[in-house]
């Protein structure tokens, strides 16, 4: 379909000369000197950017525990045997569990991957009564979408629309799409019920749109990135639990 026609593969990778420690209950663990993840994000057309849009547990970025310093970072997106380096990656201040990487220069980039297919984001989400959430490119179905001020950004995506298609697979995990019939990103789930939603000119400003940013060329901010997974993780333990 036209979602699995367009996907750029994404690799990034953390790395450092000696494994680092981690403590499970209470007891020491090895943790590894390389973490290589190779994602299938979505992209999506900001302002400045074009943007690849994932849950962290997608990416070596996850909200926990490191293990100790890192000293290097790697990220590469390829497409038809071409390549654009990462420079960097932003954790929404919404909800930092959903990184934006931006593919500098988009309009060129885009042509030169070859994608014929982006997502934008809506401005209104709220105007949309419905959804379709969909897990590796397949459709799990179409759910009640509504946003509820005291859930803020986030809507619970278990209800079946009145009189739409739902699979019996329906099981929604963190990192797949919640799309509108149109063809607009409406949001990423990011647990196993809730969706953050995510509206247009959210990703376009460094310093309102974001958590924190961590530029890969930028030792200062890889020599701290175990301090600022940390503090990221500190926001979502500060929500409430149906949203942790």
């Amino acid at each position: 379909n036209e979602y699995l026609a367009n996907r750029v593969p994404l690799q990034m990778q953390l790395s450092r000369s000696k494994p680092g420690v981690v403590f499970i209950n209470g007891k020491p663990r090895a943790a590894p000197r390389q973490i290589t993840k190779i994602s299938q994000p979505v992209l999506v057309q900001g302002e400045k950017y074009l943007y690849a849009l994932m849950h962290t547990d997608q990416s070596p970025f996850a909200l926990k525990p490191q293990g100790g310093t890192w000293e290097k970072a790697a990220g590469i997106f390829r497409r038809n045997g071409k390549k654009i380096p990462v420079h960097w990656i932003g954790f929404l201040r919404s909800d930092p569990r959903i990184v934006a990487v931006p593919l500098h220069n988009d309009s060129k980039k885009k042509e030169f991957l070859d994608v014929k297919k982006t997502y934008s984001l809506a401005k209104r989400p709220q105007d949309f009564p419905e959804a379709i959430i969909i897990h590796n490119g397949e459709a799990y179905g179409v759910v009640e979408f509504h946003i509820d001020p005291a859930l803020g950004n986030y809507v619970r995506m278990d209800k079946p629309f009145l009189g739409g298609l739902f699979s019996k697979k329906f099981n929604p995990v963190r990192g797949d799409l919640v799309v509108s019939r149109t063809g607009m990103l409406l949001g990423i789930m990011v647990n196993n019920k809730y969706c953050l939603v995510i509206r247009e000119n959210e990703l376009d400003k460094l310093d309102e749109s974001y958590a924190a940013h961590v530029v890969f060329s930028d030792k200062t901010h890889i020599n701290g990135l175990s301090g600022t997974l940390r503090r990221l993780a500190d926001i979502i333990k500060a929500k409430p639990g149906t949203l942790r």
